[in-house]
């Protein structure tokens, strides 16, 4: 069978064409299912009672509401003289950020400051909450990486960009999702996997493809329209997730090919080695400070470990 040998043959569409749908990014907004519920529960019951939980803020009502933990941004859009010590404004910044930086270091350096409060900071705490809420640094930090901000990652990305001043103009950046359809010779048999073919001859067989994956000693390579390799592809066998970096490559990026062979992402340079790709598309591999602790596939749990 295809799916389980390396010769596939896999079709993509023009990039401006791609949807930014997917089988694991579809809902825009939080939808409380039973992943989402599952892995609040683990983290009610299996981290410390003062922790903090990182993500982006449209999730943070959970984490306080069912995980009973603080949350380290949510929807409430407070204004600066509510939120304490850090305003929201600048929480999305610094989470954006993180999300989106391919610095690892940076990415620690500005979770720090969210572990450790100032005097100063608890006095300003103070002022503004009386003794209703305390102020105390958070025991341990667990950072979330979820399917949901796959499609949501132009916002991460536009915040982040801000960073660190906190203001100007944004940059988005985002994901590229192609659904696929087998590729079928004569005979019937499944020999690849497409969306659309950009030009056919008389016959109706497709002559050229925008991207096309076929096998090349022994590995799977992409190829942009019939001519420049893309410079990484990544896919998976029985043996696991494979990366097969091509030589000669002249578009840069990485093409990576879900296990059902029914959709794929092309990831451009900055997005394929930023932190949240690491932290969900790879299980955090390449990262020293992020140890999964959890993951139920939609929703994986990081203990942060500065």
């Amino acid at each position: 069978m295809l799916r389980s040998t390396i010769g596939a043959v896999i079709v993509l569409s023009v990039l401006s064409a791609i949807s930014s749908g997917s089988a694991l990014s579809s809902q825009l907004g939080p939808s409380l299912n039973g992943n989402w519920y599952n892995a609040m529960m683990w983290i009610r019951n299996n981290t410390p009672s003062d922790a903090i939980v990182t993500y982006w803020w449209d999730q943070g009502h959970w984490i306080t509401g069912i995980a009973e933990r603080g949350a380290y941004a949510d929807g409430a859009h407070c204004p600066p003289t509510s939120c304490k010590p850090y305003p929201l404004n600048t929480r999305i910044v610094d989470v954006g950020k993180v999300l989106t930086t391919n610095d690892e270091s940076l990415a620690i350096q500005i979770l720090s400051k969210y572990m450790n409060f100032t005097n100063s900071q608890c006095e300003l705490n103070k002022k503004a909450f009386g003794n209703i809420v305390p102020c105390k640094s958070p025991s341990e930090m667990y950072f979330l990486a979820a399917s949901d901000l796959i499609s949501k990652y132009p916002w991460p990305s536009y915040f982040g960009s801000l960073w660190p001043t906190y203001s100007g103009d944004g940059r988005q950046q985002q994901f590229f999702q192609i659904a696929l359809q087998p590729l079928r010779d004569g005979t019937g048999n499944t020999v690849g996997y497409y969306d659309q073919c950009l030009r056919s001859d008389n016959t109706g067989n497709c002559q050229t493809f925008n991207f096309l994956v076929i096998e090349q000693g022994g590995q799977l390579a992409t190829i942009y329209q019939n001519r420049n390799f893309v410079k990484n592809t990544v896919y998976f066998t029985a043996s696991g997730q494979q990366r097969n970096p091509a030589e000669n490559a002249t578009l840069d990026g990485t093409f990576w090919i879900d296990p059902s062979f029914g959709y794929a992402f092309y990831m451009t340079p900055e997005v394929q080695d930023s932190v949240f790709t690491k932290l969900y598309f790879y299980d955090g591999a390449g990262l020293e400070n992020f140890r999964q602790v959890y993951s139920n596939g939609e929703v994986k749990i990081y203990k942060v470990e500065f």
